[in-house]
């Protein structure tokens, strides 16, 4: 791109950071540069790798075709990804900015620092920079509630897409250049950043920092797979992450827990979103993934678990899991798996279980409801009705449970407070009243 261009900058840590404009509209960059500074300073801090140049340069170009482009210290943006007219751009497009930033920069350690090996990796790229660019603005804007967004927009739309029969694999072979652009799409995106958020879950967000430092400077200025990724993270868990995570990564979809009325077994098939596959379908039964499963319990104070489901080297806690279960139907009390949406499955309750859950976790806000929605007796976050909703109405609309207990469930829940902090059950609603 050949042309003047006008400039803002700021030093931090020796880096000097700067937003290109086309002449006349620096001044819309200010919201980007402060971000941009924040990130880079934080990117060096998680990772323990100092940023490798002495600039960073965001420069904003009027006719971009791409929305953003991770240049190895001059990142190329589309002017609507970078610039903010004070007084008129909305909250929304700040935060679209900000997380554009965030993921640029995430590419500069994830892509450019250490790259994938071949296409096939494409996920170590990109679904790193996407769960890297919540991170990231979580942190900065704390007050943006970044994980509720990411479960909606990120976590949400790679349920939806996964539950299709024309999915594919996180790690697709690729054996012709045209075949590449395929690959670009929301599985590598918005799974791979939900599979990393899952691990990062299980085994601690410290320790699976920790895991990467090791991956990043075992491999920088060289080119890297997913196995080498999962070594350096059970280098630092101490856990049998490859085994754990293969699955996920090779196998398409993702699992649906039936639980049954007696207790007697939890059934883990794959989740379609044209309904339960027929038996004889060996390519679907066939699938089998490791799950952690967590609960969030009426009258618990802390999350409960983890149990693994079908883990690696013969571990399998169902049997404990259905023995806390039996407790909890037995004492009335209404329980939640899946704490916060950290791993990727969609949960089906029997139906008095998902009667208590309509009575107590989605009624509106009470007198013991804590300011985070935590604590004794506690009611359950934002994310955590969120994941209700959705595996509501996901299950009712594939078949696996009744829609009208869908309906039950949002019936009280347009007066809850966290009800204005996404709108996911309205589409659903809405599709419900379209569809009969």
């Amino acid at each position: 791109c050949i042309s003047l261009f006008d400039a803002i900058s700021r030093v931090s840590n020796g880096i000097q950071t700067t937003i290109y404009t086309v002449p006349g509209k620096a001044h819309q960059g200010h919201f980007c540069l402060d971000t941009a500074v924040q990130c880079l300073d934080l990117y060096q801090d998680l990772f323990s790798i100092p940023y490798p140049l002495v600039k960073s340069d965001l420069l904003a170009i009027p006719d971009f075709a791409a929305g953003a482009m991770e240049n190895w210290g001059c990142v190329t943006y589309r002017e609507a990804k970078i610039l903010v007219k004070e007084g008129s751009t909305s909250e929304s497009t700040r935060r679209g900015i900000a997380r554009t930033v965030c993921h640029e920069l995430a590419h500069q350690w994830f892509g450019n620092l250490v790259t994938m090996e071949f296409w096939t990796q494409l996920w170590l790229n990109e679904g790193f920079a996407r769960y890297m660019e919540f991170v990231g603005i979580d942190t900065i804007y704390p007050q943006w509630d970044a994980w509720t967004e990411f479960v909606q927009s990120v976590y949400g739309m790679a349920l939806s897409l996964d539950s299709m029969k024309s999915s594919h694999p996180v790690e697709v072979e690729v054996h012709h250049p045209d075949e590449i652009n395929d690959i670009f799409d929301a599985i590598s995106y918005a799974k791979g950043a939900s599979l990393i958020r899952m691990i990062s879950s299980y085994v601690g967000f410290q320790t699976f920092m920790d895991g990467l430092k090791i991956y990043l400077k075992r491999h920088a200025y060289g080119n890297a797979t997913t196995e080498m990724l999962w070594a350096a993270l059970e280098e630092a868990s101490q856990q049998p992450v490859g085994k754990m995570m293969t699955p996920w990564t090779s196998q398409i979809g993702y699992p649906l827990l039936i639980l049954q009325p007696d207790n007697s077994s939890i059934l883990t098939p794959r989740f379609l979103a044209s309904g339960p596959s027929n038996n004889d379908d060996q390519t679907e039964t066939a699938l089998s993934w490791p799950i952690p499963v967590t609960a969030i319990v009426h009258g618990e104070d802390l999350i409960q678990g983890p149990w693994m489901l079908n883990g690696p080297d013969g571990v399998d806690d169902t049997s404990v899991l259905l023995e806390n279960i039996k407790k909890w139907d037995a004492e009335g009390k209404w329980f939640k798996l899946n704490a916060d949406q950290t791993a990727f499955y969609r949960v089906c309750y029997t139906d008095d279980q998902w009667k208590r859950l309509e009575q107590a976790a989605m009624s509106p806000p009470g007198d013991d409801d804590n300011a985070d929605g935590r604590g004794h007796g506690r009611r359950l976050s934002a994310i955590d009705r969120l994941g209700l909703i959705s595996d509501s109405f996901a299950n009712g609309r594939a078949g696996y449970s009744s829609i009208v207990d869908s309906l039950k469930l949002v019936a009280n829940f347009g007066s809850h407070h966290a009800a204005g902090k996404f709108n996911n059950h309205k589409r659903f609603v809405l599709f419900c009243f379209v569809l009969f």
